[in-house]
């Protein structure tokens, strides 16, 4: 047997740490979990994440609660583009009568209701301005207007030269 390797059943990874005679993978979840295995969780536990949404751990995987309440209730996997919209706009809310499905093409337009007509707001120096004002990189425009980003790029290249 090669002393270099892991000695976990199955793993052909180099060797981590001598003492155990273990990989990275197997040394970190030594150190996490106290055992060399992986501990899954049991199906039905799930987290509530920073951004307010309910995660849900289903068949080994971890989803977003009310995508899987919506696939259960249709009887089919959504498509990556199909969104499940929160009627009421609370995302803690997965009650099925609140959700509904729809494509990113009208998802879009409930939760950008802030500026409509293409209106924009600069990020410095908060101006309403029309979209084509703004500081175009790449294909993308960014969240400042033309005169605040030349006036940016000046500056930066003053605070370079010195």
């Amino acid at each position: 047997m090669d002393t270099n390797i892991c000695t976990i059943q199955g793993c052909q990874f180099p060797v981590y740490n001598k003492t155990h005679a273990v990989c990275q993978r197997h040394y970190n979840r030594w150190i996490t979990n106290g055992s060399f295995g992986l501990k899954r969780r049991p199906n039905g536990t799930g987290n509530l994440r920073k951004d307010g949404y309910i995660t849900i751990y289903v068949n080994g995987k971890t989803k977003l609660l009310h995508r899987h309440i919506m696939e259960v209730h249709l009887g089919r996997t959504l498509a990556r583009l199909e969104y499940v919209h929160h009627k009421d706009h609370d995302k803690s809310n997965n009650a099925l009568d609140n959700l509904e499905v729809m494509p990113a093409s009208e998802h879009s337009p409930h939760h950008n209701t802030k500026h409509k007509n293409g209106l924009r707001t600069c990020t410095h120096c908060l101006q309403i301005l029309p979209a084509v004002r703004f500081y175009k990189m790449g294909k993308y425009r960014t969240g400042t207007c033309i005169p605040c980003n030349l006036a940016y790029q000046k500056a930066r290249r003053q605070k370079i030269s010195r």
